[in-house]
């Protein structure tokens, strides 16, 4: 068993799951998880390798959203491993696909805040007379 904060066992373990996935899409998750897991280890370079996998088996697969989501965390992976001009050079990539594939983020909006002090009254007239037909 691993131990909590284990993360170099943990990318281990994700990266022979990988190793032995058969379905193509978990291959590709499970490329992602590995490359995470590494750059929580410390391994910067074996992290991006993983990434860059994971970028390339959701490509093949079709999966847009997914690559360019995993795009999105090489480029950070390479900005952290101060490679500002790779990261810079994936970044772009991303705008290149999100373009190409029409597939952009989705930012939650900010929360509303109903100002209660506006409302007023309303009347509403109702009739009880008539039956009601479906």
């Amino acid at each position: 068993a691993m131990d909590a904060g284990d993360f170099a066992g943990a990318a281990k373990a994700a990266a022979s799951a990988a190793d032995q996935a058969q379905d193509a899409e978990l291959k590709a998750a499970l490329l992602h998880d590995q490359a995470v897991l590494q750059a929580r280890a410390g391994d910067a370079a074996g992290a991006s390798r993983a990434m860059e996998r994971s970028v390339d088996a959701f490509s093949s697969l079709g999966r847009r959203e997914s690559q360019i989501d995993a795009m999105v965390v090489l480029a950070d992976l390479q900005a952290r491993a101060g490679n500002a001009e790779a990261s810079k050079k994936t970044l772009e990539k991303v705008e290149e696909a999100r373009n190409k594939f029409v597939v952009f983020p989705v930012h939650e909006p900010a929360p509303m805040t109903l100002d209660v002090s506006l409302a007023r009254p309303v009347e509403i007239e109702a009739n009880f007379s008539r039956p009601v037909t479906a």
